[in-house]
């Protein structure tokens, strides 16, 4: 069985629940795992307050090389954590892989935090000091989603370390695997017990989570519904990267060959569970013949199937489950009024859907408003950049948007209009560690990447200091 890791040890649920891990490509069950409750809980905010009070003294210098420490360990069982990764969650091998290498070399960008942590002085009169500083809040609760289960292990909890706050991390239900065996490696790194917790359990558990006294700060990922709820309920600070609806824009200037073949990646990436997804794909009038007729042979081309086949670019969806929501939006869609023109077709074994295309689809629609989260693309037509942009921007998510066009000036002017955290333009899915982005309307709030992640995992703090012979004066 998989138990919780807290305070340094392997621990059982102290009431005993467990539950069941699947592999969504099989339908097998893989393991068994603790299923924690309130006692759990406790234990871990209580393994990571005890911590905290060693590990926000510890030098900016050790936590950095604490970080690269981890970092290493991670490269050297790439093949291991991708493996474990695959048939917890459906995704293709080589994804997987990827994945592993890029949080690697995350931790390498964390790992310079600490000494960029920075504070500001202030003019003051003769005789006083006025200096501000940035403090860690303490216990962060940090809560995950299923889609890049270590990716998000690794995003979640890295910049709480680096700025010298401790961690409770709560995984989905669905992908616990590679974020227990990520604790591990925390604690073969060096990072002192208590400073990495990992609880794992169902929505009831993460909630426990949230509302915890203990927990300080929470940076949750995860659907707008519930991330909704959290930040209704917290009284405290809150990061949220919450869902989307990407519109996905090919311009009259666009290079219809490389916006058709990228734009295929972009939608079905990972199964199209991908909060930042090109979802929406919209055409302009004048090319979205030509361009279909380039998007729905790439599409026919992608290779599902076996997650642990080196050639297969789309694995299975997360669950059965999932993948029977995902197949009543598309018979939504159908009844409002769009057509499948391709795919849409689920596995006999497996939780399998073809990428699918749905056209005729009008902004009104559950299919242009709803984030389904699998793989499927709505197409819409645009007559003028006005209605592209309205059509865009007609939606309360604001995560990403993804613009296809060389001439300059269209594309800078369409970056202003667009109300997304992230525009990218002839380049979807182009992100640094070092270059920070956040989510607008319901999407979410705060900032992640970046030095910006500094002052989402810190506090500010201001001193003032006067010696006790200089007069106090009123300001």
């Amino acid at each position: 069985m998989n138990a919780h890791l807290i305070d340094g040890e392997e621990r059982p649920s102290e009431k005993g629940g467990t539950f069941t891990t699947i592999n969504p490509a099989t339908g097998e069950e893989l393991d068994t795992v603790a299923l924690g409750g309130e006692a759990d809980v406790n234990a871990a905010v209580d393994a990571a307050t005890r911590a905290g009070h060693l590990w926000r003294r510890v030098p900016a210098a050790e936590r950095a090389a604490l970080l690269r420490r981890l970092a290493g360990l991670i490269r050297a069982g790439a093949s291991e954590i991708a493996t474990l990764e695959a048939r917890d969650s459906g995704r293709p091998i080589s994804d997987c892989h990827d994945d592993v290498a890029i949080c690697a070399d995350l931790l390498d960008y964390y790992a310079t935090l600490p000494q960029n942590i920075r504070g500001a002085t202030y003019a003051e009169q003769p005789g006083h000091l006025t200096h501000s500083r940035r403090e860690p809040y303490g216990v962060v609760a940090a809560i995950a989603p299923w889609n890049f289960p270590f990716f998000f292990a690794v995003t979640k909890t890295a910049p709480a370390l680096a700025t010298g706050n401790t961690v409770v991390l709560k995984m989905a239900e669905q992908t616990p695997l590679t974020s227990i065996l990520y604790g591990k490696l925390c604690l073969r790194a060096g990072f002192p017990p208590g400073a990495v917790n990992i609880l794992n359990g169902d929505g009831r558990t993460g909630a426990l989570l949230a509302a915890h006294p203990g927990v300080k700060k929470i940076t949750f990922t995860g659907s707008t519904e519930v991330g909704r709820s959290i930040r209704q309920a917290s009284t405290v600070s809150c990061h949220l990267e919450l869902g989307g609806k990407t519109a996905n824009i090919v311009t009259k200037h666009a290079d219809l060959v490389a916006a058709a073949r990228t734009s295929v990646h972009h939608a079905f990436f990972n199964a199209g569970q991908v909060c930042t997804a090109g979802s929406r794909l919209l055409l302009d009038e004048a090319i979205a013949e030509p361009f279909m007729e380039l998007f729905l042979r790439a599409t026919a081309g992608i290779v599902v199937g076996d997650p642990l086949a080196p050639t297969t670019q789309v694995g299975a969806l997360i669950s059965e489950q999932h993948r029977a929501r995902v197949q009543e939006h598309l018979s939504r869609a159908v009844d409002e009024g769009a057509s499948i023109i391709a795919g849409g077709n689920p596995s006999a074994v497996g939780a399998f859907l073809e990428p699918t295309v749905l056209d005729g689809v009008v902004p009104g629609m559950a299919a242009a408003q709803e984030e389904i989260f699998g793989p499927v693309v709505s197409v819409m037509r645009f007559r003028h950049l006005d209605e592209a942009v309205r059509i865009a921007n007609g939606t309360p998510y604001g995560l990403a948007a993804t613009v296809w066009t060389d001439q300059l000036a269209e594309a800078l002017d369409l970056t202003d209009r667009l109300d997304a955290g992230i525009v990218w333009t002839n380049c979807p899915y182009r992100d640094h560690a070092h270059v920070p982005y956040e989510g607008h309307g319901l999407s979410g709030q705060g900032e992640e990447g970046g030095l910006e992640t500094i002052n989402e995992f810190t506090q500010l703090k201001v001193a003032y200091l006067g010696s006790p012979s200089t007069p106090w004066t009123l300001p």
